[in-house]
């Protein structure tokens, strides 16, 4: 007996079931601190992927984030460093309220 699929989304795709495996990426032995499928979240309710790494010949890395804009997928690039002060600048925005 097979299981026929529904044709409504949410019953195909869970968002909340986690199926991609994270990927572990060292260089120079040391373990990048982010790894490939890792969820990266800057306060802004948008949730981005890290879907790439790039390493660059004097060992800098750039991570990869991807995201959906509700119509297209979006790839942006972000040191380590940065990810960490836009995650720190966004969570503690003030709020403006009229």
């Amino acid at each position: 007996m097979t299981k026929r699929r529904s044709k409504d989304k949410d019953e195909i795709i869970d968002v909340d079931v986690d199926v991609v495996h994270h990927i572990e990426v060292s260089v120079d032995g040391l373990a990048l601190p982010l790894k490939i499928g890792d969820k990266v979240n800057f306060g802004d309710g948008v949730i981005r992927t890290v879907m790439k790494i790039q390493i660059n010949e004097d060992n800098g890395v750039t991570f990869g984030l991807q995201w959906i804009d509700g119509i297209d997928f979006k790839l942006d690039w972000f040191t380590y460093p940065e990810i960490c002060y836009m995650s720190s600048c966004l969570k503690n925005k003030p709020k403006i309220s009229l």
